[in-house]
């Protein structure tokens, strides 16, 4: 049995992860329809009037699709058709992207039209309050996804609950643990 300290050791090496719990309601949570995420300080968990937390990198365009491409986002009739096959299909997959909603669609990607280098090198795409962010940068975009205000801290918890973090993180493939 770990004591208090190494119960504080053990989550505290903790790299940012975010994942959706089994079940909506837990004691430990409470009631939450969005993702948690948890630091090496505590959780927290993303708020109702965020936009969907994606971090996720992006293949380099080849340059005709590009200049297709922004050429249709610049006037707003950008369909998925015209991202068939390229990573920013896959991005707006993970988004569930509704079939159609066009709006949506050049909404969501029109932040590629402030970004450079779109065909010279992969790109990231994470969100920042209500717009999504495309940067070449990993660390920029990491440090805008990841979180720091956290709800609870770790050491503001009871053995007890240390030890129902532990196995719930335990238990999540989506926890990265310091080596």
């Amino acid at each position: 049995m770990l004591n208090h300290q190494e119960l504080l050791d053990k989550l505290k090496s903790i790299r940012f992860s975010a994942f959706w719990p089994d079940h909506p309601y837990d004691s430990l949570i409470g009631f939450t329809e969005r993702e948690i995420w948890v630091n090496s300080t505590g959780w927290g968990c993303y708020a109702c009037d965020e936009l969907n937390p994606v971090f996720l990198k992006l293949e380099k365009l080849p340059p005709d699709r590009w200049t297709d491409i922004r050429e249709k986002l610049q006037n707003g009739d950008l369909t998925i058709k015209d991202i068939e096959d390229t990573s920013l299909e896959e991005l707006c997959e993970s988004l569930d992207y509704d079939d159609g909603d066009t709006e949506w669609l050049n909404f969501t990607l029109s932040g590629l039209l402030g970004l450079s280098g779109v065909t010279d090198a992969d790109f990231y795409c994470t969100t920042k309050g209500d717009e999504y962010v495309f940067l070449h940068d990993y660390e920029k975009a990491r440090s805008l996804y990841e979180r720091s205000d956290v709800v609870m801290e770790w050491t503001e918890m009871s053995d007890e609950d240390l030890i129902r973090w532990l196995e719930l993180l335990q238990q999540e493939d989506a926890v990265n643990w310091e080596s």
